[in-house]
């Protein structure tokens, strides 16, 4: 009872936490996966069942217990936010000697100008997975400087995609064709006959991006700028 009560004052000096939030109902934890390339880390899957116009901000796992409430891992703030309809992935740094169980976290954030926190589950079984990637939309080079690669099959041409910022803001939008207005004149097929146009990011500010397709289906793509030195 200690730790649980050191740990929630620790989590919550950086925000007035507020009871469960509004939106708990539509946040849940969609698997559990471990990042081989970062041992000593979990990552845990949230998706925000949500429309893409509804931005929660500056999101975070204060902690991760176990069935005993023992702390077995602790987050730290994800500054981008997260948009509806989107599964984003949130490190967790294990406690030495933590064994995989079945689980609850809480999760805290802003709706606007309000901190928020939720309580959410998770039961065996756990799944080991690497985050599928998006079945219609690939972008490349991903983080990119200049130029990003957005590569689509033929049956999506004509679709309305837009491209919103971390603050939820939409800051371009168009059609997937490769005689796009927005995108640069290189447009071509791949190895895998998919159509590919670049698109100019050199004026974009630094940070995460989302690729959002009005198709109904797909979930948005994250795209991360950063300009190389």
């Amino acid at each position: 009872m200690r730790t649980l009560l050191l740990l929630c004052l620790t989590c919550s000096m950086w925000m007035p936490l507020a009871a469960q939030s509004e939106f708990c109902d539509n946040l849940s934890i969609t698997q559990f996966i471990l990042d081989d390339n970062t041992p000593d880390q979990w990552l845990i899957s949230i998706a925000f069942d949500e429309e893409t116009s509804v931005f929660i901000g500056y999101p975070v796992i204060d902690a991760m217990f176990d069935t005993n409430g023992d702390t077995i891992a602790t987050g730290s703030l994800f500054f981008f936010g997260q948009l509806g309809g989107i599964t984003q992935d949130y490190p967790v740094t294990p406690v030495p000697g933590a064994e995989l169980t079945s689980f609850s976290i809480t999760f805290s954030f802003l709706n606007g100008d309000v901190a928020e926190s939720c309580t959410l589950q998770y039961n065996l079984p756990i799944t080991v997975a690497e985050p599928t990637p998006n079945a219609v939309l690939t972008a490349y080079p991903n983080p990119t400087s200049h130029q990003l690669h957005l590569a689509f099959p033929s049956a999506s041409e004509g679709t309305r995609y837009a491209c919103i910022n971390a603050l939820g803001q939409t800051i371009f939008s168009g059609t997937l064709s490769p005689i796009a207005s927005n995108a640069l004149p290189t447009a071509r097929a791949d190895q895998n006959d998919r159509h590919v146009i670049a698109l100019d990011t050199q004026h974009w500010p630094n940070g995460v991006y989302y690729i959002v397709l009005d198709d109904g289906t797909s979930e948005p793509l994250r795209v991360i700028k950063q300009d190389l030195h």
